[in-house]
């Protein structure tokens, strides 16, 4: 492996220029050597505030030019697809903000692909690297028993809004997260209840679902698109071990009803939000997976089984259903 990764980056929106751009430009190991988007302003203002030595239009022209080892991807989930799936063509490490793909079918495909053309991928669940819910599950992990239960809640005012990116539903750019973090935390599901219904009247904006994993152990998210604000919480429990999360600023552990809080903030020694919500830590990971040669567990392949449970939920919601099972 060269020095450095050197990194092409399709995108140069807002999260990708808070959080991606500068940790790419941060790490000692990694350099950004093109930047592409389609609109050439903001291609511009990328290319000069993070000193990147290439700018393109068209993605598969940076593809031929640059001798590359990995591409970010941070797009519209409508584009993913064409892109990302040309970039693993290619032979190239890829890394894509969530959701991987505009549904469950492209998510597929770019599994499939990733693993007949061997390459790394890693799909942007930052809250797998938010400094405290990490050190907060690895503290309830840390005797080795499975778990019993976790619950997410997320709540969002989004009520007689159209689902962001031109989606049919608020579930895969809003919910792709929270199903991720449960399913993170528990494993594989094997029977689902749900329970939600469209307020608004074009979107489902109120999700209860039960589940049960393979581990027996048990998992409730809840998810409310109608009220006045947003919060976003979790807790994950295991025999006299529990976590209780505010997402992303603290972990409250719990044992024999002793108490301990962490702060993403001080474990992160900073205060910067990419460093606090573990946008920093995802990256580097992923950089350092690429390096070592190591399997990431944000790989397209691990990380399917979030938008496996979304389709089984919008799947019962249009047929009127409420069951499912493995």
């Amino acid at each position: 492996m060269k020095d450095k990764v050197r990194v092409g980056f399709i995108g140069a929106g807002v999260m990708a220029s808070d959080n991606h751009y500068p940790t790419l430009t941060e790490l000692p190991d990694a350099e950004i050597v093109a930047v592409c988007d389609l609109d050439k302003e903001r291609q511009a203002v990328a290319q000069k505030r993070f000193d990147i030595p290439c700018a393109y239009s068209d993605f598969h022209e940076m593809l031929e030019k640059e001798d590359l080892d990995a591409v970010f991807v941070v797009v519209l989930p409508k584009s993913v697809f064409p892109i990302v799936s040309a970039c693993i063509q290619a032979g190239l490490a890829v890394f894509t903000e969530k959701p991987a793909g505009a549904d469950l079918k492209e998510a597929e495909k770019l599994v499939e692909l990733s693993v007949e053309h061997g390459v790394k991928t890693a799909v942007g669940f930052n809250r797998r690297f938010c400094p405290a819910i990490r050190q907060g599950k690895a503290f309830v992990d840390e005797k080795g028993e499975p778990p019993t239960q976790a619950f997410v809640e997320f709540d969002k005012a989004l009520l007689g809004e159209s689902p962001v990116y031109d989606m049919p539903e608020h579930h895969y750019p809003e919910l792709s997260h929270h199903f991720d973090a449960i399913t993170w935390l528990c494993g594989n599901p094997t029977e689902i209840h749900f329970e939600g219904r469209s307020v608004g009247g074009h979107c489902l904006d109120l999700t209860s679902v039960l589940m049960r994993f393979e581990n027996d152990s048990i998992g409730f998210l809840s998810s409310n698109f109608t009220g006045g604000g947003r919060t976003e919480a979790i807790q994950y429990h295991a025999p006299h071990r529990s976590a209780h999360f505010t997402v992303p600023l603290q972990a409250r552990l719990l044992e024999n009803y002793e108490e301990t809080i962490l702060k993403s903030e001080e474990l992160a020694g900073s205060t910067e939000a990419r460093k606090v919500a573990g946008y920093f830590q995802e990256v580097e990971y992923f950089i350092r997976c690429i390096r070592e040669d190591k399997d990431p567990e944000l790989s397209f392949e691990n990380t399917l089984v979030s938008m496996r449970v979304i389709d089984v939920i919008l799947d019962l919601f249009a047929k009127g259903k409420t069951h499912w099972k493995a």
